[in-house]
């Protein structure tokens, strides 16, 4: 816990000023680092890796993310042109068809998972992109303060006790409800939502982030693994540390482009 203190204290505030007053180029290229290191420890994830599809992956994720950093509306047919081409793999290749295809499933579920950090830099572009930004790192981090401590004080009714045992389903409700009012008390004050945006993406983010933390998790159960890294003592690779925040921020960024 202290070694996860530490590198909390020591993050944090970079991470902070970066999103608030770094130039839109420097936050770009931060995030595009940030998951090509996310695809390596994906595949490192992965049983059996193949190094094709291990450097597929690294190119296919840089094309999304470069064509849906400059046009948001581009990122579902990046996807797609990047699917039809991993399936051209195996019939380059001479390897065992079904050994073949089970990396074509892993390398298309990291090219595609990953490729939400490309709403990063996405959200920032909007209008008032940076604070709203910030706000759903806070509304994750409390979200998930608040469901650990319920877990460890009120929680009686485990939430998916194969994949994450501690998480509990009374931690799951606090997490949201802390999510919400986070979302009100930051959004609100800083003009950010109305209030009942602020309360949708309240919702979205503390079920969303809860989400993107199980799934993440189930990857690692998987692979049998504690965390997907070491870049950061305490907290795992950058995976373990954005499992929730990509999942909320691209949901909050179709909550706030298609329906707000």
């Amino acid at each position: 816990m202290k070694k996860r203190i530490i590198t909390a204290l020591l993050i944090v505030p970079p991470v902070l000023i970066t999103v608030a007053y770094a130039p839109i180029l420097v936050i770009k290229i931060v995030s595009f680092i940030a998951g090509l290191i996310a695809i390596d420890e994906f595949h490192g994830l992965i049983k059996k890796t193949d190094k094709i599809y291990w450097i597929y992956s690294l190119f296919a994720f840089s094309m999304v993310f470069w064509l849906a950093a400059e046009r948001a509306d581009l990122f579902g047919p990046a996807i797609l042109m990047t699917f039809i081409m991993l399936l051209l793999i195996p019939l380059l290749t001479k390897n065992d068809i079904n050994y073949d295809f089970t990396h074509v499933a892993g390398s298309w579920l990291a090219i595609t998972y990953v490729s939400l950090y490309s709403f990063f830099y996405i959200m920032i572009r909007l209008p008032k992109g940076r604070g709203m930004l910030i706000t759903i790192f806070f509304m994750v981090w409390i979200t998930d303060s608040t469901a650990m401590l319920f877990c460890k004080f009120f929680g009686k009714r485990k939430l998916s006790p194969v994949i994450s045992p501690h998480k509990t389903v009374e931690g799951f409700a606090a997490g949201a409800v802390a999510s919400i009012v986070t979302s009100l008390s930051i959004g609100q004050f800083f003009n950010l939502f109305s209030t009942t945006d602020a309360v949708a993406i309240g919702l979205i983010v503390g079920i969303a982030g809860q989400a993107g933390d199980l799934i993440e998790s189930t990857f690692k159960r998987y692979a049998g693994k504690k965390d997907s890294g070491k870049l950061f003592p305490g907290h795992g690779g950058v995976l373990d540390r954005l499992d929730s925040l990509a999942i909320s921020v691209a949901l909050s960024y179709l909550y706030i482009t298609l329906v707000s």
